[in-house]
């Protein structure tokens, strides 16, 4: 969005995207932990929970954007302001972005599957059940199977495409124009990916009415 000429403004965007997008990643890992810890575990997720996602997911992005900061990295990236590439920036890279994704692309893939075999060992058991039960269980499992694999789907297509192109570029020292438009493209939609997927419910919906009808009705 800014000139690329080094100045503190490509720095202070460079900051940004890497502090916030680390922030999505580190969401999306946190709401498949606490799926898991409701699902699987069977523990009740409350208030003190999200407190604690919020501190971990703050403290890491912190914790990963301020070496970069510290090396002097930010800066001119190619087609935008981010971690300039050379030497020990390009090394930052890996190490505090790509590092991450990775990993947190394959905790969340780990603990969406351990979600799905127990929501499928729950609804298999069809047996005291009418016909008509039966059926309903097995819609129910469908859905639920359904919204956990766009979970997944949605992360993993929305930022698999900068992963390929900077793997591409170390492996073969080149940088490949259509690779860097797939992810261009893709990468900023996890915002929207994730509104999309997480919060278009229609349980959320019904919060937000009452939270709205509560707000008008104390409105002067």
């Amino acid at each position: 969005f800014f000139p690329m000429d080094e100045g503190s403004t490509c720095k202070a965007q460079g900051w940004t995207s890497q502090f916030f997008e680390l922030a999505s990643f580190f969401w999306v890992v946190s709401l498949a932990v606490l799926l898991y810890r409701k699902v699987v575990r069977g523990k009740e997720v409350g208030r003190r929970d999200l407190v604690y996602a919020h501190v971990c997911v703050w403290s890491l992005s912190l914790c990963a954007a301020i070496p970069v900061s510290a090396t002097d990295c930010y800066g001119d990236a190619g087609p935008w302001c981010w971690i300039r590439s050379g030497g020990t920036c390009t090394v930052l890279r890996y190490v505090t972005f790509y590092g991450p994704l990775i990993i947190s692309l394959g905790i969340t893939v780990v603990l969406y599957a351990l979600v799905l075999r127990k929501i499928r060992s729950v609804f298999s058991d069809a047996s005291g059940m009418s016909k008509e039960e039966s059926t309903r269980a097995r819609q129910t499992r469908a859905q639920v199977e359904a919204r956990v694999a766009r979970y997944v789907a949605a992360f993993f297509f929305v930022r698999v495409w900068s992963v390929i192109n900077r793997f591409h570029a170390l492996i073969s020292g080149d940088e490949n124009f259509e690779l860097f438009a797939l992810q261009a493209f893709f990468s900023p939609l996890q915002g929207a990916a994730n509104a999309v997927i997480y919060g278009m419910q229609p349980r959320l919906f019904a919060m937000y009415k009452e939270a709205w009808h509560r707000f008008r009705g104390g409105a002067p």
